[in-house]
């Protein structure tokens, strides 16, 4: 029966009562096919070493054959120690020592400690490093996005009605000036009942009143097309040029809504003056 020398695939740390072992359980999957592993390559004095990534690991891991073939220019193993790595089935393997090595990852540089075995295992990054280097970052929140069923049902009262404000704004309006009589406007045949579907709608909602009366101002129709049906409107311009201006002393304004509850991220800028927000409330 021949001797087969075991593939060191995953580490973990467990602590044990005593100060010179240490548990590092190792998973050895020689006859398990496997999907594809999580691997980077990561420079080590000008070489190239590739690492599998290993989020249960909490030490890093090379071998020696593996250390000596860096060709560092100090090719020694600088610290030794007593700790012995244990595997899943009892197996102990007793590292040769540690040593730290300047290794580069994206450009960026980073001194990490390695575990030195005698065993041809495979370079392993622990948790630790891979978070430290970027290489996998931990995931706490899966962003879902928000479909039209779930907007409907989560703010349902938005949608409903008109979305009229609560109190009435009065508008004065300068007598002086004239007022102004717009002709009718031709509609197209074509969308003439259209039109008149459109209107009897807006009729029925309270947009929009029949006036029989004769009237001072009479504006122009427009009407929009839109995907799968039409928009009517005014174009008020000329009853918006008589519309009186309400002025307002803008920093008493802001200085009253920074004392409300409902503007608590309204701060003012100290060197220009400005307010602004300081985040975007989103639980309203």
């Amino acid at each position: 029966m021949s001797k087969q020398k075991k593939k060191v695939d995953a580490i973990q740390y467990d602590y044990y009562d005593s100060e010179d072992e240490l548990f590092i359980g190792t998973v050895s999957v020689d006859s398990v096919q496997q999907c594809e592993e999580w691997k980077e390559s990561m420079s080590i004095n000008n070489k190239s070493v590739v690492f599998k990534l290993d989020t249960g690991a909490q030490a890093n891991i090379i071998s020696e054959k593996l250390f000596r073939k860096l060709s560092l220019p100090d090719n020694k193993i600088t610290e030794k120690t007593s700790i012995k790595l244990v595997t899943y089935d009892g197996h102990k393997i007793s590292p040769i020592g540690t040593r730290m090595l300047k290794c580069t990852f994206k450009d960026r540089k980073y001194n990490l400690k390695f575990f030195i075995v005698p065993t041809d295992s495979q370079p392993i990054l622990s948790a630790d490093t891979c978070s430290e280097i970027g290489a996998i970052v931990r995931v706490r929140a899966v962003d879902k996005p928000l479909t039209k069923e779930e907007v409907i049902s989560d703010y349902g009262e938005t949608f409903k009605g008109l979305g009229t404000l609560s109190k009435t704004h009065h508008i004065e309006v300068d007598p002086l000036i004239p007022s102004v009589v717009h002709p009718p406007r031709k509609i197209p045949a074509a969308v003439r009942d259209q039109v008149r579907t459109e209107l009897d709608r807006m009729e029925s909602l309270g947009v929009i009143a029949k006036q029989d009366e004769p009237t001072d101002w009479v504006h122009s129709k427009v009407v929009v097309r839109k995907p799968g049906k039409l928009r009517v409107c005014i174009d008020p311009k000329d009853l918006n040029r008589t519309i009186k201006r309400e002025h307002y002393q803008l920093m008493r304004l802001l200085k009253n809504c920074l004392k409300q509850s409902c503007f608590p991220d309204l701060k003012q800028h100290m060197d220009s003056g400005r307010f602004v927000l300081t985040r975007i409330v989103q639980n309203y």
